[in-house]
């Protein structure tokens, strides 16, 4: 498949079964981690006033995402 783009808003998992099955097909990804990187520096910005330098936003969710990997205390049970 040529030209598809498949884009899966979820951000935790950052590679999706549907992500791994798309890019396999050789179909462009983008995963839910943009959004929620994308929405973060938005939001940000319309509270602050200010721009966050570029990725900051990506880069903090990731930080979490693998402080979530090591620490299963957030889990409800």
């Amino acid at each position: 498949i040529t030209g598809r783009c498949v884009y899966d808003l979820v951000y935790n998992p950052p590679g999706t079964r549907l992500l791994r099955e798309a890019a396999a097909v050789g179909c462009q990804t983008i995963g839910g981690l943009e959004m929620l990187a994308a929405q973060a520096r938005d939001q940000f910005q319309r509270w602050t006033g200010r721009t966050p330098r570029a990725g900051v936003m990506r880069e903090a969710a990731l930080t979490r995402f693998a402080e979530f990997a090591r620490n299963e205390n957030h889990v409800v049970r």
